[in-house]
């Protein structure tokens, strides 16, 4: 049965959540407006806090919208940056219309700084 009732992706968030415990650091890279974050967030031992990770800012406002419809601020950490293998700057093209969604590195107006994580630890 699964853990978590949304509308979809019950299967993968009942995995991952078998496989989380009050070791485990959780960092949701690229996202968007926090399926997996929140339903991580919900289901895992109070202290594991998620790192939510979304360079694009229409996504980062759903986000941050919805962790706060879920009362899930004081737990939840959301980053505004990509995640790369070194640190530099590039521009990302949202493929939806209104600036949210999917993103391609290229041209475009939103700018975002990928920060290298090879060195950090928990």
């Amino acid at each position: 049965m699964p853990a978590f009732t949304g509308l979809y992706d019950d299967e993968e968030v009942s995995l991952l959540a078998t496989h989380v415990d009050a070791d485990t650091f959780i960092r949701d890279i690229g996202a968007s407006f926090g399926f997996y974050t929140l339903a991580l967030a919900t289901m895992v031992p109070r202290n594991v806090d998620p790192i939510a990770v979304e360079p694009l800012p229409a996504n980062r406002a759903y986000l941050e919208c919805n962790i706060a419809a879920h009362a899930a601020s004081s737990r939840v950490k959301v980053v505004s940056a990509a995640l790369g293998r070194e640190q530099s700057e590039f521009r990302l093209v949202a493929t939806d219309p209104g600036g949210c969604g999917n993103a391609v590195a290229r041209r475009s107006i939103y700018r975002a700084t990928a920060t290298a994580t090879a060195s950090e630890s928990r």
